[in-house]
């Protein structure tokens, strides 16, 4: 099987992150604004490689001690198989050592996989914002990051003991 890495972004990526991008959202972002995001947040944007292939993405950013997921999406052939989970514990734990306590998001109403898979990592449903995505709600989720570390300190001592 081969090994994945988590690593941060570089610009020679864009064009993969871009087409994952577009096959995984319904409205996704310009290139323009994916190329702005990895000069911006080059600490808070990670990737998720298989050799020489980027399969998947994270990007946040973060305000003080508030950190936001802006996006996050995994190439259809590399889903079910971790990388996300993976990608999200890589960026709770950068932002973890930039001092962030909370974390949001935000996901369509309709996205109930999604909703699941961020339920399943700890993150609380706050509030629905009325046609946040212009044709269809929004569901703002939070997580606070000293409940994360608590989790994944009992995953990593239930793993330890398997």
């Amino acid at each position: 099987m081969k090994e994945m890495t988590i690593r941060h972004v570089v610009e020679n990526d864009l064009k993969t992150i871009h087409r994952i991008e577009r096959s995984a959202f319904k409205n996704s972002y310009p290139r323009s604004f994916l190329k702005a995001l990895c000069r911006n947040n080059k600490q808070t944007f990670l990737v998720a490689q298989k050799e020489d292939k980027v399969i998947g993405y994270v990007i946040a950013n973060y305000y003080g001690d508030e950190g936001h997921i802006i996006s996050i999406a995994i190439d259809s052939s590399e889903r079910r198989r971790q990388v996300g989970v993976k990608l999200m514990n890589s960026i709770i734990n950068v932002l973890k050592k930039l001092q962030v306590t909370e974390i949001r998001l935000e996901v369509r109403k309709s996205n109930i996989k999604a909703r699941k898979f961020y339920e399943a990592l700890g993150f609380k449903y706050l509030c629905t914002i009325p046609e946040y995505y212009g044709d269809e709600n929004g569901m703002l989720y939070t997580l606070s990051i000293a409940d994360t570390s608590c989790m994944l300190e009992q995953c990593l001592n239930s793993q330890s003991l398997a």
